[in-house]
């Protein structure tokens, strides 16, 4: 297993990262945050690509992770990247992006 950080994790990174900044300066809402976390593809990062997701693996995603890091103020983000696509798999259910908080 190769767990070297290739060009794609890192740009990936700098997407979340500047994601963070625009939410911190402009002083996004949660329906705000939503909205641009799913036009980036985050909200599907760990769905299969057969099932309309970008089909990362975790370890692929964790990068990512890390940037959204100073986001983690009380918004949910953590469960909906990495805890629903899981969860629907398992109850077959299909996964819609989140509607604002």
């Amino acid at each position: 297993m190769d767990l070297k950080l290739t060009a794609e994790h890192l740009a990936m990174a700098e997407v979340v990262r500047d994601l963070v900044a625009s939410w911190k300066q402009s002083g996004a809402d949660g329906a705000a945050r939503w909205k641009s976390f799913s036009e980036v593809g985050l909200d599907q990062a760990l769905v299969t690509e057969d099932e309309g997701g970008l089909g990362l693996g975790l370890s692929n995603l964790l990068p990512a992770l890390k940037a959204l890091g100073p986001a983690s103020d009380g918004w949910p983000w953590a469960a909906t990247i990495v805890a629903a696509p899981v969860l629907a798999r398992q109850l077959g259910l299909e996964l819609e992006a989140p509607v604002g908080v």
